[in-house]
């Protein structure tokens, strides 16, 4: 049983575009070889097999309603998607949570430090590095530079003391190239 099948049918075979009804493996294999250099020249990286394996699978569009069988295996090859699956996408650093260590609605003191723990991740599938931006109320207080590989994640934590002359809500907030996130701090209000 095969696991994925490429176009072998109807296939064009003639120098002026022209159709001519030829079926077999020696016209399927140009199709899966093509849709393979196309993904690896959509990637700086080189592919592993078992990256090109995946992407085929993950991707064939399966004509019939169960797949496998012994026709079309998990479906037939789709080189858009199958390109798409593996193409290099450009690193974007993205907050995905923000917390401290108390909830919203947490008082402090003058000055009294809150605990934080911001979760970053590199949505894309190329290794960058970026400058992450701590700000409280708008004003920049700390910053730390972030290398993590395509897909990655990584936690940063960090304690700041919220200076205020009267009660009101303050926020934390942390930035990458690509996104920010903010949470409230009520402060000067116990």
């Amino acid at each position: 049983m095969p696991t994925v099948v490429a176009p072998a049918t109807t296939i064009s075979t003639t120098a002026d575009g022209g159709f001519t009804r030829t079926a077999g493996t020696s016209f399927a294999a140009p199709h899966a070889a093509g849709v393979v250099a196309l993904m690896q020249a959509a990637s700086d990286r080189q592919l592993t097999p078992a990256e090109i394996d995946r992407a085929l699978l993950e991707t064939a569009r399966y004509p019939g309603t169960t797949p496998p069988d012994t026709r079309y295996g998990y479906g037939v090859i789709d080189g858009y998607d199958a390109v798409a699956a593996v193409a290099d996408r450009p690193p974007y650093f993205a907050v995905t949570r923000l917390t401290h260590d108390g909830p919203t609605d947490h008082r402090l003191g003058r000055n009294e430090p809150v605990a934080f723990e911001a979760t970053i991740k590199n949505v894309g599938n190329v290794t960058d590095s970026q400058l992450v931006i701590l700000s409280v109320d708008g004003e920049r207080v700390g910053s730390r530079r972030v290398t993590l590989n395509g897909t990655a994640t990584t936690t940063i934590r960090g304690t700041r003391g919220i200076a205020c002359a009267a009660p009101r809500t303050s926020s934390i907030t942390v930035t990458t190239a690509n996104t920010s996130l903010s949470i409230p701090v009520d402060v000067c209000r116990n």
